[in-house]
C-alpha cells in the first residue's frame, strides 16, 4: 500500500529561482499542449477513423518543442514528460465522465512537478536532491519504506513543498462494527448517537480583511501584489487546518484500533445540486454552510480508509421512522426533532437518519442474499460477507445516550 508525507522546502534564493522557472516551464508545456489536443480534435475529432492524440504522442513531440524554447531546455525534461502524461489521464478522466474538462494552468496558482526515485536523493534527513536544482533544505518526518515519487510544489504566495509517496507494508484490519453516518452543515451524527462538529472555515477574519485590502489596490502595482500573496497565504493556511481536523475525525470514525475499522454507511448527497440556486440571502448562507461543511471531502476521506457503502441519492432517511417505518412527508428543515404520529416515539432528526442508514444497508444486502454488492472495500481491509449482516443488526439494535464528540 502506499503512504504519503509533506515536507516543507526552504530554498535559498538561487534554489528559488530555478524552481520557479522549472516550474514555470511545466506549466508552459502543459497549456501548449493542452492548446494542441484541442485544436487536434476540432480539425479531425469528426472523421471517420480519428484517434486522437495520448500522452506518449505528446511526449515524443517534447523534444521539438524543447529545440524551438530555450527555457524549456533548462528544466528536467522527465518532469515535462510527466506533465503529458498528466494531461492525459486528465483528458482520459473527462471523457469518461469522472471529472471536468482539464483547464489551462494560471500563472501564480498552485505549479506542480514530479519525479521518480531514481532521481531523488535524501540527506542527512535535512536535506533533500532536486535535479538541477541540487540539496535543499526541508522540514517533516521522513516515512520507513521504499520511496516511489515526489511532487514539487510552489504556492502563490511562495511557499515550497515536497509531497513525497511511499510503498510501505500492507496494514490489515479487521471489520468488526457498522455504524452508519447522517452528514448536515454543522454536525456529523453517528447511528451510536455520537456528534462531531464539523470544523468551520478558520481565519474568516483574516481573509475578509485582506480581500478587502486587496480590491483597493491598484492593479498591477506592488502592494497589490503583496496583498495578494497575504491573502494567498490565509486561504492556504485555512484549509490546511481544516484538513487536518478533518483527517483527525474520519480516522476516529473508520479506526477503532490498528487492528480494527468500521465499516461505514452513507449518504449519497450530491452536494452540486443542494447548492445549485444561490438566490436570497438566507439561500446562500445555507450553501456557505454546505460547502463549508466538506460533504464531498469526508466521503472522500472516509471511502479510502474503510470499508463504505452508499444509500441512494433521493432515500429519505429523515423522514422515515426508525421504530416502525412511518413517513412524516411534513417534515421541514427546522425541526430538528419531531414525533412519530403511529408509534408516538420522539427522534432526533440526524440520529434518526443515522439509524435508517444501517437499517437500509440490512435490509439490502438480505435482500442481496448476504453479498456485499455496492460495498467499497479499499486496500488493507479485511470484511467477510457472512458477517456483515450481523454486525448492521446490532448496530441498529443498539440503544445509546447522547454524546458530543469534537477534536477541535
Amino acid at each position: 500500500m502506499y503512504r504519503a508525507t509533506i515536507l516543507k522546502l526552504y530554498p535559498d534564493k538561487k534554489q528559488q529561482d530555478t524552481l520557479r522557472q522549472h516550474l514555470g516551464a511545466c506549466r508552459y508545456a502543459y497549456n501548449y499542449f493542452l492548446r494542441m489536443r484541442i485544436k487536434h480534435y476540432r480539425m479531425y475529432g469528426k472523421h471517420e477513423g480519428f484517434k486522437s492524440m495520448t500522452g506518449y504522442d505528446c511526449c515524443n513531440r517534447v523534444k521539438g518543442l524543447r529545440n524551438r524554447k530555450q527555457f524549456l531546455k533548462d528544466a528536467p525534461s522527465y518532469a515535462i514528460r510527466q506533465k503529458m502524461l498528466d494531461l492525459d489521464k486528465a483528458y482520459k478522466a473527462f471523457f469518461r465522465r469522472k471529472y471536468g474538462f482539464p483547464s489551462f494552468k494560471r500563472r501564480g496558482r498552485t505549479d506542480t512537478m514530479r519525479f521518480d526515485w531514481p532521481q531523488i536523493k535524501f540527506k542527512d534527513s535535512s536535506r533533500i536532491w532536486i535535479p538541477k536544482a541540487g540539496w535543499v533544505r526541508f522540514r517533516g518526518k521522513i516515512l520507513d519504506g521504499k520511496l516511489r515519487n515526489v511532487t514539487i510544489k510552489r504556492f502563490g504566495f511562495e511557499r515550497y513543498e515536497a509531497s513525497v509517496m511511499y510503498e510501505v507494508p500492507e496494514t490489515k484490519r479487521e471489520v468488526t462494527e457498522a455504524v452508519g453516518i447522517d452528514l448536515n452543515c454543522h454536525d456529523l451524527v453517528l447511528s451510536d448517537a455520537t456528534k462531531y462538529a464539523t470544523p468551520e472555515y478558520p481565519f474568516q477574519d483574516k481573509i475578509r480583511r485582506w480581500s478587502r485590502i486587496l480590491s483597493r489596490r491598484v492593479k498591477g502595482s506592488h502592494r497589490r501584489e503583496k496583498a495578494r500573496r497575504m491573502l494567498a497565504k490565509w486561504h492556504y493556511r485555512s484549509a490546511k487546518k481544516r484538513n487536518y481536523l478533518l483527517q483527525r475525525i474520519t480516522s476516529e470514525i473508520a479506526y477503532q484500533s490498528e487492528s480494527q475499522a468500521r465499516f461505514v454507511v452513507l449518504e449519497d448527497l450530491r452536494v452540486d445540486n443542494l447548492t445549485r440556486k444561490g438566490k436570497g440571502k438566507r439561500k446562500k448562507g445555507l450553501n456557505r454552510s454546505m460547502r463549508d461543511s466538506c460533504m464531498g471531502y469526508i466521503k472522500q476521506m472516509l471511502a479510502y480508509k474503510t470499508a463504505t457503502m452508499k444509500a441512494p441519492t433521493f432515500y429519505a432517511s429523515s423522514k422515515l421512522c426508525s421504530n416502525c417505518g412511518h413517513k412524516y412527508e411534513e417534515l421541514s428543515l427546522a425541526e430538528r426533532t419531531w414525533r412519530c404520529k403511529e408509534c408516538h416515539t420522539k427522534h432526533d432528526r440526524d440520529i434518526n437518519a443515522a439509524t435508517n442508514l444501517i437499517k437500509w444497508a440490512s435490509d439490502a444486502l438480505r435482500g442481496d442474499e448476504g453479498r456485499p454488492a455496492g460495498i467499497s472495500i479499499p486496500e488493507g481491509i479485511r470484511l467477510r460477507s457472512e458477517n456483515l449482516v450481523a454486525f448492521l443488526e446490532h448496530a441498529e439494535s443498539q440503544k445509546h445516550g447522547l454524546h458530543k464528540a469534537s477534536v477541535l
